[in-house]
Protein backbone atom coordinates (compact mmCIF):
# COMPACT_ATOMS: atom_id res chain seq x y z
CA UNK A 1 0.00 0.00 0.00
CA UNK A 2 1.27 3.46 -0.88
CA UNK A 3 2.09 5.94 1.87
CA UNK A 4 -0.54 8.25 0.39
CA UNK A 5 -3.15 5.50 0.80
CA UNK A 6 -1.98 4.79 4.35
CA UNK A 7 -2.28 8.45 5.27
CA UNK A 8 -5.73 8.62 3.68
CA UNK A 9 -6.83 5.50 5.58
CA UNK A 10 -5.51 6.82 8.90
CA UNK A 11 -7.14 10.18 8.31
CA UNK A 12 -10.39 8.45 7.37
CA UNK A 13 -10.29 6.32 10.52
CA UNK A 14 -9.84 9.36 12.75
CA UNK A 15 -12.46 11.30 10.80
CA UNK A 16 -14.92 8.40 11.11
CA UNK A 17 -14.41 8.24 14.88
CA UNK A 18 -14.87 11.99 15.13
CA UNK A 19 -17.97 11.81 12.91
CA UNK A 20 -19.52 9.09 15.10
CA UNK A 21 -18.81 11.20 18.17
CA UNK A 22 -20.37 14.27 16.59
CA UNK A 23 -23.41 12.31 15.32
CA UNK A 24 -24.13 10.71 18.70
CA UNK A 25 -23.66 14.03 20.43
CA UNK A 26 -26.07 15.72 18.03
CA UNK A 27 -28.69 12.99 18.53
CA UNK A 28 -28.49 13.11 22.32
CA UNK A 29 -28.43 16.92 22.26
CA UNK A 30 -31.54 16.94 20.05
CA UNK A 31 -33.39 14.64 22.46
CA UNK A 32 -32.19 16.68 25.41
CA UNK A 33 -33.39 19.89 23.80
CA UNK A 34 -36.82 18.38 23.12
CA UNK A 35 -37.16 17.12 26.71
CA UNK A 36 -36.04 20.48 28.07
CA UNK A 37 -38.75 22.14 25.96
CA UNK A 38 -41.33 19.66 27.33
CA UNK A 39 -40.12 20.32 30.85
CA UNK A 40 -40.45 24.07 30.32
CA UNK A 41 -43.98 23.79 28.88
CA UNK A 42 -45.04 21.39 31.67
CA UNK A 43 -43.82 23.86 34.28
CA UNK A 44 -45.64 26.71 32.53
CA UNK A 45 -48.82 24.58 32.41
CA UNK A 46 -48.52 23.98 36.16
CA UNK A 47 -48.16 27.70 36.72
CA UNK A 48 -51.29 28.26 34.61
CA UNK A 49 -53.27 25.81 36.79
CA UNK A 50 -52.13 27.62 39.93
CA UNK A 51 -53.22 30.94 38.46
CA UNK A 52 -56.59 29.38 37.47
CA UNK A 53 -57.18 28.35 41.09
CA UNK A 54 -56.43 31.83 42.33
CA UNK A 55 -58.57 33.53 39.71
CA UNK A 56 -61.41 31.04 40.44
CA UNK A 57 -61.39 32.01 44.15
CA UNK A 58 -61.47 35.68 43.16
CA UNK A 59 -64.48 35.10 40.96
CA UNK A 60 -66.26 33.07 43.66
CA UNK A 61 -65.82 35.84 46.19
CA UNK A 62 -66.39 38.87 43.98
CA UNK A 63 -68.34 37.59 40.97
CA UNK A 64 -66.42 40.23 39.03
CA UNK A 65 -66.62 40.07 35.22
CA UNK A 66 -62.90 40.93 34.99
CA UNK A 67 -62.04 37.92 37.12
CA UNK A 68 -64.20 35.83 34.79
CA UNK A 69 -62.31 37.10 31.73
CA UNK A 70 -58.97 36.40 33.47
CA UNK A 71 -60.02 32.84 34.28
CA UNK A 72 -61.08 32.15 30.72
CA UNK A 73 -57.81 33.70 29.38
CA UNK A 74 -55.75 31.57 31.76
CA UNK A 75 -57.76 28.51 30.80
CA UNK A 76 -57.17 29.18 27.07
CA UNK A 77 -53.44 29.60 27.80
CA UNK A 78 -53.46 26.24 29.62
CA UNK A 79 -55.19 24.52 26.72
CA UNK A 80 -52.68 26.04 24.27
CA UNK A 81 -49.70 24.86 26.35
CA UNK A 82 -51.14 21.34 26.70
CA UNK A 83 -51.84 21.23 22.95
CA UNK A 84 -48.25 22.23 22.17
CA UNK A 85 -46.99 19.70 24.72
CA UNK A 86 -49.18 16.99 23.21
CA UNK A 87 -47.65 17.74 19.74
CA UNK A 88 -44.06 17.71 21.06
CA UNK A 89 -42.12 14.67 19.76
CA UNK A 90 -40.57 13.85 23.13
CA UNK A 91 -43.79 14.09 25.16
CA UNK A 92 -45.91 11.20 26.47
CA UNK A 93 -48.79 11.72 24.05
CA UNK A 94 -51.29 9.50 25.93
CA UNK A 95 -50.68 11.16 29.28
CA UNK A 96 -50.72 14.67 27.84
CA UNK A 97 -53.88 13.79 25.90
CA UNK A 98 -55.66 12.81 29.16
CA UNK A 99 -54.46 16.02 30.79
CA UNK A 100 -55.78 17.99 27.83
CA UNK A 101 -59.17 16.23 28.14
CA UNK A 102 -59.26 16.95 31.88
CA UNK A 103 -58.49 20.60 31.23
CA UNK A 104 -61.32 20.80 28.71
CA UNK A 105 -63.71 19.20 31.25
CA UNK A 106 -62.57 21.75 33.82
CA UNK A 107 -63.58 24.46 31.38
CA UNK A 108 -66.98 22.87 30.92
CA UNK A 109 -67.50 22.65 34.70
CA UNK A 110 -66.41 26.23 35.15
CA UNK A 111 -68.90 27.37 32.53
CA UNK A 112 -71.65 25.43 34.31
CA UNK A 113 -70.57 26.98 37.58
CA UNK A 114 -70.67 30.43 36.06
CA UNK A 115 -74.12 29.77 34.56
CA UNK A 116 -75.52 28.69 37.91
CA UNK A 117 -73.91 31.50 39.84
CA UNK A 118 -75.15 34.22 37.49
CA UNK A 119 -78.78 33.06 37.26
CA UNK A 120 -81.10 36.04 38.03
CA UNK A 121 -83.55 33.89 40.02
CA UNK A 122 -83.02 33.90 43.77
CA UNK A 123 -80.87 31.00 44.85
CA UNK A 124 -82.52 28.45 47.09
CA UNK A 125 -80.50 26.84 49.78
CA UNK A 126 -80.40 23.63 47.82
CA UNK A 127 -79.20 25.40 44.72
CA UNK A 128 -76.60 27.34 46.61
CA UNK A 129 -75.26 24.07 47.95
CA UNK A 130 -75.18 22.80 44.38
CA UNK A 131 -73.11 25.82 43.26
CA UNK A 132 -70.72 25.21 46.15
CA UNK A 133 -70.36 21.56 45.13
CA UNK A 134 -69.66 22.55 41.52
CA UNK A 135 -66.96 24.98 42.60
CA UNK A 136 -65.48 22.41 45.00
CA UNK A 137 -65.42 19.79 42.25
CA UNK A 138 -63.83 22.34 39.93
CA UNK A 139 -61.11 23.11 42.44
CA UNK A 140 -60.51 19.40 43.10
CA UNK A 141 -60.18 18.84 39.36
CA UNK A 142 -57.70 21.70 39.16
CA UNK A 143 -55.73 20.28 42.09
CA UNK A 144 -55.61 16.85 40.43
CA UNK A 145 -54.59 18.43 37.14
CA UNK A 146 -51.84 20.31 38.97
CA UNK A 147 -50.69 17.09 40.64
CA UNK A 148 -50.63 15.28 37.29
CA UNK A 149 -48.67 18.15 35.75
CA UNK A 150 -46.27 17.99 38.68
CA UNK A 151 -45.77 14.28 38.09
CA UNK A 152 -45.19 14.97 34.39
CA UNK A 153 -42.75 17.74 35.26
CA UNK A 154 -40.87 15.42 37.61
CA UNK A 155 -40.79 12.79 34.90
CA UNK A 156 -39.40 15.32 32.43
CA UNK A 157 -36.82 16.47 34.96
CA UNK A 158 -35.68 12.87 35.39
CA UNK A 159 -35.50 12.51 31.61
CA UNK A 160 -33.39 15.69 31.37
CA UNK A 161 -30.99 14.35 33.98
CA UNK A 162 -30.83 10.99 32.20
CA UNK A 163 -30.13 12.60 28.85
CA UNK A 164 -27.41 14.79 30.38
CA UNK A 165 -25.77 11.69 31.79
CA UNK A 166 -26.15 9.99 28.41
CA UNK A 167 -24.58 13.02 26.67
CA UNK A 168 -21.64 12.90 29.07
CA UNK A 169 -21.26 9.17 28.47
CA UNK A 170 -21.44 9.63 24.71
CA UNK A 171 -18.83 12.37 24.90
CA UNK A 172 -16.51 10.23 27.01
CA UNK A 173 -16.98 7.15 24.83
CA UNK A 174 -16.56 9.25 21.69
CA UNK A 175 -13.38 10.80 23.01
CA UNK A 176 -12.08 7.36 23.95
CA UNK A 177 -12.95 6.03 20.50
CA UNK A 178 -11.29 9.03 18.84
CA UNK A 179 -8.21 8.65 21.03
CA UNK A 180 -8.16 4.94 20.21
CA UNK A 181 -8.45 5.70 16.49
CA UNK A 182 -5.64 8.26 16.73
CA UNK A 183 -3.49 5.79 18.65
CA UNK A 184 -4.15 2.99 16.16
CA UNK A 185 -3.45 5.30 13.20
CA UNK A 186 -0.28 6.63 14.85
CA UNK A 187 0.98 3.15 15.68
CA UNK A 188 0.15 1.87 12.20
CA UNK A 189 1.81 4.84 10.47
CA UNK A 190 4.82 4.50 12.75
CA UNK A 191 5.27 0.82 11.86
CA UNK A 192 4.51 1.18 8.16
CA UNK A 193 6.00 4.62 7.38
CA UNK A 194 8.21 6.12 10.07
CA UNK A 195 10.13 2.96 10.96
CA UNK A 196 10.90 2.12 7.29
CA UNK A 197 12.02 5.72 6.79
CA UNK A 198 14.24 5.43 9.86
CA UNK A 199 15.71 2.17 8.50
CA UNK A 200 16.25 3.88 5.15
CA UNK A 201 18.01 6.79 6.88
CA UNK A 202 20.21 4.43 8.90
CA UNK A 203 21.02 2.44 5.76
CA UNK A 204 21.96 5.62 3.89
CA UNK A 205 24.12 6.82 6.79
CA UNK A 206 25.89 3.47 6.88
CA UNK A 207 26.59 3.23 3.16
CA UNK A 208 30.18 2.99 2.00
CA UNK A 209 30.58 4.44 -1.47
CA UNK A 210 33.74 2.41 -1.97
CA UNK A 211 31.94 -0.90 -1.36
CA UNK A 212 30.52 -1.93 -4.76
CA UNK A 213 28.33 -4.70 -3.28
CA UNK A 214 26.59 -2.65 -0.59
CA UNK A 215 22.93 -1.79 -1.21
CA UNK A 216 20.03 -0.45 0.84
CA UNK A 217 17.85 -3.38 -0.20
CA UNK A 218 14.42 -2.40 1.20
CA UNK A 219 11.96 -4.71 -0.58
CA UNK A 220 8.77 -2.66 -0.37
CA UNK A 221 6.11 -1.61 -2.86
CA UNK A 222 5.45 1.84 -1.42
CA UNK A 223 7.25 5.15 -1.82
CA UNK A 224 9.91 4.12 0.70
CA UNK A 225 10.77 1.12 -1.47
CA UNK A 226 10.79 3.26 -4.60
CA UNK A 227 13.06 5.76 -2.84
CA UNK A 228 15.40 2.99 -1.68
CA UNK A 229 15.65 1.54 -5.19
CA UNK A 230 16.15 5.01 -6.67
CA UNK A 231 18.90 5.65 -4.14
CA UNK A 232 20.51 2.31 -5.05
CA UNK A 233 20.50 3.36 -8.70
CA UNK A 234 21.88 6.78 -7.78
CA UNK A 235 24.54 5.14 -5.63
CA UNK A 236 25.47 2.85 -8.52
CA UNK A 237 25.81 5.82 -10.88
CA UNK A 238 27.73 7.74 -8.23
CA UNK A 239 30.10 4.83 -7.80
CA UNK A 240 30.62 4.65 -11.54
CA UNK A 241 31.16 8.40 -11.65
CA UNK A 242 33.55 8.22 -8.72
CA UNK A 243 35.45 5.38 -10.34
CA UNK A 244 35.58 7.33 -13.60
CA UNK A 245 36.71 10.42 -11.72
CA UNK A 246 39.40 8.42 -9.94
CA UNK A 247 40.56 7.03 -13.26
CA UNK A 248 40.54 10.52 -14.76
CA UNK A 249 42.46 11.90 -11.79
CA UNK A 250 44.96 9.08 -12.05
CA UNK A 251 45.25 9.69 -15.79
CA UNK A 252 45.59 13.43 -15.21
CA UNK A 253 48.25 12.80 -12.58
CA UNK A 254 50.05 10.43 -14.94
CA UNK A 255 49.84 12.96 -17.76
CA UNK A 256 51.02 15.73 -15.47
CA UNK A 257 54.02 13.64 -14.51
CA UNK A 258 54.60 12.81 -18.17
CA UNK A 259 54.30 16.48 -19.10
CA UNK A 260 56.76 17.42 -16.39
CA UNK A 261 59.12 14.72 -17.59
CA UNK A 262 58.62 15.82 -21.19
CA UNK A 263 59.18 19.44 -20.27
CA UNK A 264 62.31 18.52 -18.37
CA UNK A 265 63.48 16.36 -21.28
CA UNK A 266 62.75 19.17 -23.73
CA UNK A 267 64.66 21.62 -21.60
CA UNK A 268 67.57 19.23 -21.34
CA UNK A 269 67.35 18.56 -25.07
CA UNK A 270 67.29 22.28 -25.83
CA UNK A 271 70.24 22.84 -23.56
CA UNK A 272 72.02 19.91 -25.14
CA UNK A 273 71.22 21.15 -28.64
CA UNK A 274 72.46 24.63 -27.78
CA UNK A 275 75.64 23.37 -26.16
CA UNK A 276 76.22 20.74 -28.83
CA UNK A 277 75.65 23.28 -31.58
CA UNK A 278 78.19 25.63 -30.10
CA UNK A 279 80.66 22.84 -29.41
CA UNK A 280 80.30 21.45 -32.92
CA UNK A 281 80.72 24.81 -34.64
CA UNK A 282 84.45 25.16 -34.01
CA UNK A 283 85.50 21.61 -35.08
CA UNK A 284 83.45 22.02 -38.26
CA UNK A 285 85.03 25.39 -39.00
CA UNK A 286 88.47 23.86 -38.35
CA UNK A 287 87.77 20.90 -40.62
CA UNK A 288 86.37 23.11 -43.36
CA UNK A 289 89.26 25.57 -43.13
CA UNK A 290 91.97 22.92 -43.28
CA UNK A 291 90.26 21.07 -46.13
CA UNK A 292 89.98 24.29 -48.12
CA UNK A 293 93.60 25.16 -47.29
CA UNK A 294 94.77 21.70 -48.33
CA UNK A 295 92.81 21.92 -51.59
CA UNK A 296 94.24 25.38 -52.26
CA UNK A 297 97.89 24.41 -51.67
CA UNK A 298 97.97 20.89 -53.01
CA UNK A 299 95.00 20.83 -55.35
CA UNK A 300 97.17 21.11 -58.46
CA UNK A 301 98.98 17.90 -57.52
CA UNK A 302 95.82 15.90 -56.90
CA UNK A 303 93.97 13.90 -59.46
CA UNK A 304 90.31 14.50 -60.23
CA UNK A 305 89.08 11.77 -57.89
CA UNK A 306 90.97 13.13 -54.88
CA UNK A 307 89.79 16.64 -55.64
CA UNK A 308 86.18 15.37 -55.78
CA UNK A 309 86.59 13.67 -52.43
CA UNK A 310 87.85 16.86 -50.84
CA UNK A 311 84.96 18.87 -52.35
CA UNK A 312 82.47 16.30 -51.02
CA UNK A 313 83.99 16.62 -47.54
CA UNK A 314 83.90 20.43 -47.66
CA UNK A 315 80.26 20.39 -48.88
CA UNK A 316 79.28 17.94 -46.13
CA UNK A 317 80.92 20.12 -43.51
CA UNK A 318 79.01 23.15 -44.81
CA UNK A 319 75.71 21.26 -44.78
CA UNK A 320 76.51 20.07 -41.27
CA UNK A 321 77.05 23.68 -40.24
CA UNK A 322 73.69 24.67 -41.76
CA UNK A 323 71.98 21.81 -39.92
CA UNK A 324 73.58 22.82 -36.63
CA UNK A 325 72.55 26.45 -37.19
CA UNK A 326 68.93 25.40 -37.87
CA UNK A 327 68.95 23.10 -34.86
CA UNK A 328 70.24 25.94 -32.73
CA UNK A 329 67.47 28.16 -34.10
CA UNK A 330 64.89 25.46 -33.29
CA UNK A 331 66.12 25.20 -29.69
CA UNK A 332 66.18 28.96 -29.19
CA UNK A 333 62.42 29.26 -29.86
CA UNK A 334 61.79 28.24 -26.25
CA UNK A 335 65.03 29.25 -24.54
CA UNK A 336 65.81 32.68 -25.92
CA UNK A 337 62.35 34.03 -26.64
CA UNK A 338 61.44 37.65 -26.01
CA UNK A 339 58.44 38.97 -24.09
CA UNK A 340 55.24 39.66 -26.02
CA UNK A 341 54.62 43.24 -27.06
CA UNK A 342 52.29 45.04 -29.47
CA UNK A 343 53.48 44.16 -32.97
CA UNK A 344 52.35 45.55 -36.33
CA UNK A 345 52.53 42.61 -38.74
CA UNK A 346 52.64 44.97 -41.71
CA UNK A 347 55.94 46.32 -40.39
CA UNK A 348 57.21 42.78 -39.82
CA UNK A 349 56.44 41.85 -43.45
CA UNK A 350 58.23 44.99 -44.68
CA UNK A 351 61.28 44.05 -42.61
CA UNK A 352 61.27 40.48 -43.96
CA UNK A 353 60.96 41.74 -47.55
CA UNK A 354 63.97 43.96 -46.99
CA UNK A 355 65.99 41.09 -45.51
CA UNK A 356 65.06 38.76 -48.40
CA UNK A 357 65.43 41.38 -51.11
CA UNK A 358 68.16 39.57 -53.04
CA UNK A 359 66.30 36.24 -52.99
CA UNK A 360 63.11 37.89 -54.12
CA UNK A 361 64.94 39.62 -56.95
CA UNK A 362 66.77 36.48 -58.05
CA UNK A 363 63.56 34.43 -58.25
CA UNK A 364 61.40 37.29 -59.56
CA UNK A 365 59.07 36.66 -56.58
CA UNK A 366 56.22 39.04 -55.82
CA UNK A 367 54.49 39.48 -52.45
CA UNK A 368 50.96 40.86 -52.04
CA UNK A 369 50.07 41.90 -48.50
CA UNK A 370 46.55 42.70 -47.26
CA UNK A 371 46.00 44.88 -44.24
CA UNK A 372 47.41 42.81 -41.37
CA UNK A 373 46.44 43.28 -37.70
CA UNK A 374 48.34 44.61 -34.75
CA UNK A 375 48.62 42.11 -31.92
CA UNK A 376 50.71 40.94 -28.95
CA UNK A 377 53.61 38.77 -30.07
CA UNK A 378 57.38 38.24 -30.04
CA UNK A 379 58.55 40.50 -32.91
CA UNK A 380 61.71 38.52 -33.68
CA UNK A 381 59.81 35.23 -33.82
CA UNK A 382 57.09 36.77 -36.00
CA UNK A 383 59.82 37.87 -38.43
CA UNK A 384 61.31 34.39 -38.38
CA UNK A 385 57.86 32.81 -38.91
CA UNK A 386 57.06 34.89 -42.00
CA UNK A 387 60.63 34.56 -43.30
CA UNK A 388 60.47 30.76 -43.14
CA UNK A 389 57.07 30.63 -44.85
CA UNK A 390 58.16 33.03 -47.64
CA UNK A 391 61.44 31.15 -48.18
CA UNK A 392 59.46 27.90 -48.26
CA UNK A 393 57.21 29.36 -50.99
CA UNK A 394 60.29 30.48 -52.99
CA UNK A 395 62.10 27.18 -52.54
CA UNK A 396 59.18 25.02 -53.69
CA UNK A 397 58.11 27.28 -56.54
CA UNK A 398 56.75 26.06 -59.84
CA UNK A 399 57.89 27.09 -63.31
CA UNK A 400 55.99 30.38 -62.96
CA UNK A 401 57.38 33.28 -61.00
CA UNK A 402 56.52 32.97 -57.29
CA UNK A 403 53.40 34.88 -56.22
CA UNK A 404 52.89 35.07 -52.47
CA UNK A 405 49.68 36.49 -50.96
CA UNK A 406 49.51 37.28 -47.23
CA UNK A 407 46.07 38.00 -45.71
CA UNK A 408 44.28 37.97 -42.35
CA UNK A 409 40.76 37.50 -40.99
CA UNK A 410 39.32 37.62 -37.48
CA UNK A 411 37.07 34.84 -36.12
CA UNK A 412 34.94 34.70 -32.98
CA UNK A 413 35.10 32.16 -30.18
CA UNK A 414 33.61 28.81 -31.18
CA UNK A 415 33.71 29.60 -34.90
CA UNK A 416 35.28 26.96 -37.19
CA UNK A 417 38.83 27.91 -38.16
CA UNK A 418 39.28 25.87 -41.32
CA UNK A 419 38.76 22.39 -42.65
CA UNK A 420 42.45 21.68 -42.32
CA UNK A 421 42.41 22.79 -38.70
CA UNK A 422 39.47 20.51 -38.09
CA UNK A 423 41.46 17.65 -39.50
CA UNK A 424 44.24 18.60 -37.11
CA UNK A 425 41.89 18.12 -34.16
CA UNK A 426 40.96 21.75 -33.42
CA UNK A 427 37.88 22.55 -35.49
CA UNK A 428 36.80 25.57 -33.45
CA UNK A 429 38.56 28.58 -31.99
CA UNK A 430 38.67 28.56 -28.19
CA UNK A 431 38.49 32.37 -28.19
CA UNK A 432 38.60 35.35 -30.56
CA UNK A 433 41.57 34.89 -32.89
CA UNK A 434 43.28 36.15 -36.03
CA UNK A 435 43.91 33.67 -38.85
CA UNK A 436 46.91 34.67 -40.98
CA UNK A 437 47.29 32.94 -44.36
CA UNK A 438 50.37 32.76 -46.62
CA UNK A 439 49.33 31.46 -50.07
CA UNK A 440 51.68 30.63 -52.94
CA UNK A 441 51.49 29.24 -56.48
CA UNK A 442 54.13 26.59 -55.94
CA UNK A 443 54.25 22.86 -56.58
CA UNK A 444 51.77 22.02 -53.82
CA UNK A 445 51.63 19.12 -51.34
CA UNK A 446 49.67 15.90 -51.27
CA UNK A 447 47.15 15.74 -48.37
CA UNK A 448 48.78 12.66 -46.86
CA UNK A 449 51.82 14.76 -45.96
CA UNK A 450 49.97 17.67 -44.32
CA UNK A 451 51.07 16.67 -40.82
CA UNK A 452 54.42 15.14 -41.68
CA UNK A 453 55.91 18.37 -43.05
CA UNK A 454 55.76 19.96 -39.56
CA UNK A 455 57.90 17.21 -38.01
CA UNK A 456 61.55 18.13 -37.52
CA UNK A 457 64.02 16.77 -40.15
CA UNK A 458 61.14 15.45 -42.32
CA UNK A 459 61.61 16.06 -46.03
CA UNK A 460 59.38 15.23 -48.99
CA UNK A 461 62.10 15.63 -51.64
CA UNK A 462 65.75 14.74 -52.03
CA UNK A 463 68.45 17.27 -51.27
CA UNK A 464 69.43 17.37 -54.91
CA UNK A 465 65.89 18.41 -55.90
CA UNK A 466 65.27 21.04 -53.22
CA UNK A 467 67.88 22.17 -50.68
CA UNK A 468 67.08 22.52 -47.00
CA UNK A 469 67.40 20.82 -43.62
CA UNK A 470 63.72 20.00 -42.90
CA UNK A 471 63.60 22.19 -39.79
CA UNK A 472 61.98 25.40 -41.10
CA UNK A 473 58.30 24.35 -40.77
CA UNK A 474 58.99 22.69 -37.41
CA UNK A 475 60.36 26.04 -36.20
CA UNK A 476 57.18 27.74 -37.51
CA UNK A 477 55.02 25.29 -35.58
CA UNK A 478 56.94 25.89 -32.33
CA UNK A 479 56.63 29.66 -32.74
CA UNK A 480 52.86 29.50 -33.37
CA UNK A 481 52.28 27.11 -30.46
CA UNK A 482 54.29 29.37 -28.15
CA UNK A 483 51.87 32.17 -29.08
CA UNK A 484 48.86 29.96 -28.24
CA UNK A 485 47.80 29.18 -31.81
CA UNK A 486 47.87 26.41 -34.40
CA UNK A 487 49.34 26.09 -37.87
CA UNK A 488 48.07 24.00 -40.76
CA UNK A 489 48.29 23.72 -44.52
CA UNK A 490 45.77 23.33 -47.32
CA UNK A 491 47.20 22.33 -50.67
CA UNK A 492 46.86 20.32 -53.86
CA UNK A 493 49.70 19.15 -56.08
CA UNK A 494 50.49 21.70 -58.83
CA UNK A 495 47.92 24.14 -57.38
CA UNK A 496 50.00 25.89 -54.75
CA UNK A 497 49.75 25.82 -50.96
CA UNK A 498 48.10 27.95 -48.27
CA UNK A 499 49.86 27.93 -44.90
CA UNK A 500 47.56 29.35 -42.19
CA UNK A 501 48.09 29.91 -38.51
CA UNK A 502 45.88 31.31 -35.75
CA UNK A 503 46.97 33.85 -33.15
CA UNK A 504 44.74 34.69 -30.15
CA UNK A 505 43.35 38.18 -29.73
CA UNK A 506 44.53 39.32 -26.30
Amino acid sequence: MKIKSRLAFATGLIAAAAAVLILLTLLVTRDLSAVVDDHRMTWEAGQSVTRLQAVGYDYLISGDAQALQQWRARHAELLSLLALLWQAPAADAALVGRLLTDAEKIGTRFNAFVSDSTDLAPLSRERADQVQRHFRDLQIALIRLSEHLGELDQHNAERVLSLKQRLLSVALVGLLLTALAVSIATLWLTRTVLQPLARLTDAIDGLDINDPDQRIGLDRDDEVGHLARAFDRLLSRLRRTTASRDRMEAEASRRARAERELKRSNQELEQFASVASHDLQEPLRTITSFLQLYLCRYGDGLDETATGYLNFAIDGARRMKLLIDDLLTFSRVGTRAQAFEPVDLNGIIAQVQADLGSRLTETDAHIEVSNLPRLLADPSQMAQLFSNLILNAIRYRSAAAPLIRISAKQIEAGAPIADAAADAGDPQAQGPAWVISVADNGIGIESQYFERIFVIFQRLHTRSEYPGTGIGLAVCQRIVERHGGRIWVDSKPNHGSVFSFSLPVY
